[in-house]
């Protein structure tokens, strides 16, 4: 549950907290609920040690900087394949071949114009370039924590793709063995591994190919009959049908017909000698691209859909797990820390919030903290509760206009100190007093202001009849 996850949050924290000073803490505090609010404003999950060094790590590895420098790392690492020499160029050796080195034929393999790099120019940036992504695995592997970063399968598969890469490097560097042909392809895949959306979606595509499997067998099984069938019908014609002379030239036409590319090249042909064989391209038509296609289109579109629901599911989940610890560490011991108005640890003051909104959005002032917090106060309370504290994430997108005038943050200011007097019980008990002194009061004004009535019933004012003056 989320009071579990928070509580086992506070204590990882605890040993560190009671060994500096308060004021340490409550920062170390807020840093800890900044780091858990990122992880819910992404919707990891919060898979992070919480220590101040792990903590300093997380913040250095998402800054603005850093996650610059991995792009701008991922850029020049792929730039590399445009201004190196091409591979037709070199020998087993890696040395450039005498065609390529002759200076009347090299300048037609340069890419923009210039001298293409050396193969020592180009490993040099390319290591410069490895370290770089093993710096960035290796910090993130420390404020993750050795075994979750295992447990992760991107993680694995880009560390094992590193050390690949590394080892390739060094062995060719000493002259032990040759760059293989698979080392510059496999550069494309650090662009998946940089960026979390693409290996995401890339993931998506792996899993959903077991749901597929049975209808791609059978789609295949039908295009190898089909072109079975092409090649027992039209390979004996004379004069010879080229697209469908052997089986690899049937499987091939037939394969084009599947995607519907050059249909008349494969199809007119026969035609042209029996229009009867029109039975065979419409039934082939019918059966795989009408029908065959449009199945596994559902199918994927159905798996697709299913993945997308379960990401939903996971990313909520991560996202109130997240919160609920970040509240846990914002409110944890504030009751006992002399807070005005302090209810329970189940409440968040503005006194707890603004820290964190400060350090997330340092561009608010303090008025606009307070009415960030006032407009996630629904219940009008002073106070915030966890429910509430969900809207955080809208609060780091609020954009204010322009800034208030000096009389509204005074009227601002007067509202929330009249809020916190009549919260405190000792006003509430004034006020009641008050109230009772005051009806007291108008009741014995109304019973002075009453006239005495004498004892016929007749006030002095009255006159009496006729018979009574006689």
């Amino acid at each position: 549950s989320s009071r579990g996850f928070s509580s086992r949050r506070v204590r990882l924290l605890d040993p560190v907290a009671q060994s500096v000073s308060l004021l340490d803490g409550e920062a170390l505090r807020v840093r800890l609920a900044c780091a858990l609010v990122v992880d819910a404003y992404h919707g990891w999950p919060a898979a992070h040690r919480f220590d101040a060094r792990a903590l300093a790590v997380f913040e250095l590895y998402h800054s603005r900087p850093a996650q610059a420098l991995r792009y701008l790392n991922v850029a020049a690492y792929m730039a590399i394949a445009f201004a190196e020499t091409p591979g037709w160029c070199l020998d087993e050796q890696a040395n450039v071949t005498a065609v390529c080195a002759d200076a009347a034929n090299f300048p037609r393999y340069w890419t923009f114009g210039f001298t293409p790099l050396s193969p020592n120019m180009t490993a040099i940036l390319e290591s410069c370039c490895i370290l770089l992504f093993i710096l960035q695995l290796a910090l993130k592997a420390f404020f993750i924590g050795p075994r979750r970063f295992m447990r992760s399968v991107p993680n694995v598969l880009q560390t094992t793709l590193l050390v690949l890469t590394a080892m390739e490097l060094v062995l060719w560097s000493l002259g032990l063995r040759r760059r293989t042909t698979l080392s510059r392809p496999l550069r494309a895949l650090f662009i998946v591994f940089a960026h979390r959306k693409l290996r995401d979606t890339g993931a998506a595509v792996v899993m959903m190919l077991p749901r597929v499997l049975e209808l791609l067998f059978l789609i295949t099984f039908l295009l190898a009959f089909s072109a079975l069938v092409g090649f027992v019908l039209f390979a004996p014609w004379n004069p010879a049908v080229t697209a469908y002379a052997t089986y690899g030239h049937s499987f091939y036409s037939t394969f084009l017909l599947l995607t519907e590319t050059n249909f008349p090249d494969v199809a007119l042909q026969p035609f042209r000698s029996s229009r009867a064989t029109m039975l065979f391209f419409v039934s082939f038509q019918l059966v795989l691209v009408f029908v065959g296609l449009a199945l596994m289109l559902a199918l994927l579109y159905r798996s697709y859909e299913a993945h997308m629901r379960t990401e939903a599911f996971a990313l909520t989940r991560n996202r109130r797990k997240a919160l609920a610890a970040a509240f846990a560490q914002l409110v944890h011991g504030w009751e006992h820390a002399g807070a005005e108005g302090a209810l329970s640890s189940t409440l968040m003051p503005l006194s707890r919030f603004a820290p964190l909104l400060s350090r997330m959005r340092p561009d608010l002032t303090t008025w606009q903290v307070a009415l960030c917090f006032e407009a996630l106060d629904t219940r009008k309370r002073g106070v915030i509760d966890g429910q509430e504290f969900e809207s955080v994430l809208c609060a780091l997108h609020v954009k204010f206009e322009s800034p208030p005038p000096v009389r509204a943050i005074r009227a601002h200011r007067l509202r929330l100190r009249a809020r916190s007097l009549l919260r405190d019980w000792r006003v509430t008990v004034l006020l009641d007093g008050l109230v009772l002194v005051n009806a007291a009061v108008i009741g014995w004004e109304g019973h002075l202001a009453a006239a005495p009535v004498n004892r016929t019933g007749l006030s002095p004012g009255e006159k009496g009849s006729g018979l009574s003056e006689h």
